[in-house]
């Protein structure tokens, strides 16, 4: 159905913005995670977010009509962050309900520069 399709395109959209080692998950419900291993700094990975962001301004056609999308995005990042991916999911997590309560369609991290 629309919801499924919408879900489809978001998946795309993320696949598009990492490099070609990432991973683009679903968790669940309208929740993905994005895994990047070996960047060279925590600022990588918020360019990346902002690009996820980016591409996911531009509307999704559904049944023929453009359906706006926007992501609360949630970053951590090792070994600040954690070092094992529950760790990192709990603390990506925690930073992704900021974003919710920020005003959504937005970034957050959980230190310093924890915005792009």
């Amino acid at each position: 159905a629309a919801g499924d399709a919408v879900l489809r395109e978001v998946a795309h959209r993320l696949a598009g913005s990492v490099r070609a080692g990432d991973t683009v998950g679903r968790l669940g419900g309208d929740e993905f995670v994005v895994l990047l291993p070996d960047l060279s700094g925590p600022g990588n990975a918020y360019a990346v977010a902002g690009k996820v962001l980016e591409r996911l301004r531009v509307p999704i056609e559904v049944d023929g009509k453009p359906t706006m999308v926007t992501a609360s995005v949630g970053v951590a990042v090792a070994p600040d962050d954690g070092m094992d991916y529950e760790a990192l999911l709990a603390r990506a997590d925690a930073s992704m309900y900021r974003a919710k309560e920020s005003g959504r369609n937005t970034v957050r991290g959980t230190g310093a520069g924890s915005t792009p």
